[in-house]
């Protein structure tokens, strides 16, 4: 079944027939494709995005995804396409990547730091306690 046959039901006669051929028509010519890409760009994506998360629907809208299979159909589809290979190699997102490990390879020196200070202290009040007592 072809995605025109699926977005027109059944019984619309004539019509259907017409709306039909004008939809495979508009999908066999990208339009779909240069259509979104138009709304990505002029960010109507993400202020429909926007408005389903205040809403409360997006999070419905992607389990119902989940559910009905949809998201693992677009994951295969992007890993056999050479999708996720193109992203992966991305320079903005091994820039991206780099900098977050450095950022967090940062705070988990900072956080050592801050433990071995700590504890160095603590050995230093045990050892000076130690002291005290064989003085007296």
């Amino acid at each position: 079944m072809s995605p025109a046959d699926r977005l027109v039901p059944a019984g619309f006669g004539l019509t259907e027939r017409a709306v039909k051929a004008a939809l495979r028509g508009v999908l066999e010519q990208d339009l779909v494709e240069r259509l979104v890409a138009e709304a990505m760009e002029s960010g109507a994506v993400d202020a429909a995005i926007d408005e389903l998360v205040q809403a409360g629907l997006l999070e419905k809208i992607v389990e119902a995804l989940i559910a009905r299979g949809l998201v693992d159909r677009v994951v295969d589809h992007a890993i056999a396409s050479g999708t996720v290979a193109r992203v992966a190699s991305s320079p903005d997102l091994r820039a991206a990547l780099t900098a977050t490990s450095s950022g967090l390879a940062r705070d988990i020196l900072g956080e050592l730091r801050r433990r071995a200070i700590g504890a160095d202290h603590r050995l230093e009040r045990i050892v000076a306690r130690a002291l005290r007592r064989s003085d007296a």
